[in-house]
């Protein structure tokens, strides 16, 4: 069975390469989730300014029904465990045998876009027109593939399969931001929640390459 690079192979287990490991398990979990959590700051406080959310989070019956409901199970568990086991912790090791890790960093990704086009014909089949379909469709491409790199480089860093599914699982459920509900508040609160989902984008690009390149992961399978 060839699965990932002779190197890797050769030198570490099948679990080390998947990233599934204990040794640096809890800071690998806590570090990306919170970087992820800083890049999505303008969308979390507008969330927790919601009355309705507070409630929803305090409310034993949603999260009953949410755990009864296999929609819930699929966005928040099977779709964050099975795209990330597939794209990066499988997929990146095979490109390693063949590419450096910023390029299977880069490569990994565009599979991971693609394996999302699918959409495209189920939205024609609802009604949605051609055209219609093809431009949502290659919007969803570019931030799927974006999202893959992001999640490619901490899965490269970490060294933790763990990292990527709780980084994916926070995503799906806070979505892609809506900028236009922004739009929507009066002029104070607008130029406040303006100003921290920029604030979000400057330390998220200042704290990136620091959060990810902490020895805490004890990542050895990656990185030399």
């Amino acid at each position: 069975l060839y699965f990932g690079a002779p190197h890797l192979l050769n030198k570490y287990s099948l679990a080390q390469i998947l990233g599934l490991k204990l040794e640096g398990l809890l800071p690998a979990i806590l570090c990306p989730l919170g970087l992820t959590i800083v890049l999505f700051l303008g969308p979390t406080v507008v969330m927790l300014c919601d009355a309705r959310f507070l409630t929803y989070c305090r409310s034993a019956v949603v999260w009953k029904h949410n755990l009864q409901d296999w929609i819930w199970w699929r966005n928040q568990i099977v779709a964050p465990f099975s795209e990330e086991f597939t794209f990066r912790a499988c997929m990146v090791p095979i490109l390693l045998g063949h590419y450096s890790v910023n390029q299977a960093v880069l490569i990994s990704p565009l599979f991971f876009g693609i394996a999302h086009l699918h959409h495209m014909i189920e939205r024609i089949r609802k009604g949605q027109s051609v055209l219609g379909s093809f431009l949502v469709s290659l919007f969803q491409f570019a931030y799927t593939t974006i999202f893959g790199m992001y999640s490619a480089l901490i899965f490269a860093r970490t060294g933790h399969f763990a990292a990527i599914f709780v980084v994916h699982s926070y995503c799906n459920f806070m979505g892609f931001p809506d900028v236009t509900e922004v739009l929507g508040f009066e002029t104070r609160k607008r130029v406040l929640i303006s100003g921290v989902y920029v604030l979000g984008l400057i330390l998220f690009s200042y704290l990136l390459n620091p959060v990810l390149d902490l020895q805490v992961y004890q990542n050895n399978v990656y990185l030399p």
